[in-house]
């Protein structure tokens, strides 16, 4: 009877140590979940900075499109001022 009672007494001591880490566990994942809902609200805010940086870059892209096109028709006219300046040096002569 002695023995198990010391069985018993065992078996409950080593049941209450289990509960005691279960409650670290569970006091570990609250912790976790709190850093994981940290973690996606940034991740959130930080997509959100991405795609305005991305509609920047976007119109940038377009602005130098329009420039490169400004700057193939400053060379059209310039090349054209040429030719009607070199024409009418020639017709000076």
């Amino acid at each position: 009877m002695n023995n198990e009672l010391k069985v018993t007494c065992n078996e409950l001591e080593d049941a209450k140590r289990r509960i005691g880490e279960l409650g670290n566990y569970n006091k570990r994942a609250a912790e976790s979940e709190a850093k994981i809902a940290l973690l996606s609200q940034e991740i959130e805010r930080l997509n959100g900075a991405l795609e305005k940086r991305n509609i920047e870059v976007n119109n940038l892209k377009n602005r130098l499109h329009e420039i490169d096109g400004m700057n193939q028709t400053i060379g059209s006219l310039q090349e054209k001022i040429t030719r009607l300046v070199n024409e009418n040096v020639g017709m000076d002569e």
